[in-house]
């Protein structure tokens, strides 16, 4: 990203354009950082980067809480995962194996490890 460091926002990849806007997040070190749809309108690719930098972010001790719609994204997960259908939580992971989860609903997920939740 260094070779971007004097491109303008439109100049930027969808990914690039994620990257930059986490890392506005992080700078005031917080204890939890909430990505709204980070990956949605990236490639698989893309996609994939910024899935692995909020693992990252969260390895080195920051929560992150994380709502998408990408349902294979969440599938591929180990992390805890919440479905909500109209503000209704349907599914916990922490509570219900993977295969009762309801195969096609509405949902969106709070991606993060089971011990970092309980302290939010």
């Amino acid at each position: 990203m260094a070779s971007k460091a004097t491109s303008y926002p439109r100049e930027l990849s969808g990914g690039e354009q994620q990257r930059v806007a986490i890392a506005r997040a992080l700078i005031n070190d917080p204890f939890v950082l909430i990505a709204d749809e980070p990956t949605g309108n990236l490639d698989e690719r893309a996609t994939r980067g910024v899935f692995q930098l909020l693992r990252d972010i969260n390895a080195s001790g920051t929560a992150v809480i994380m709502a998408t719609h990408d349902l294979d994204l969440v599938r591929r997960s180990s992390y805890r995962t919440i479905e909500l259908n109209h503000g209704r939580v349907v599914f916990d992971s922490a509570e219900s194996p993977a295969s009762a989860r309801p195969p096609d609903e509405p949902f969106e997920v709070t991606d993060t490890p089971s011990d970092s939740m309980e302290s939010i």
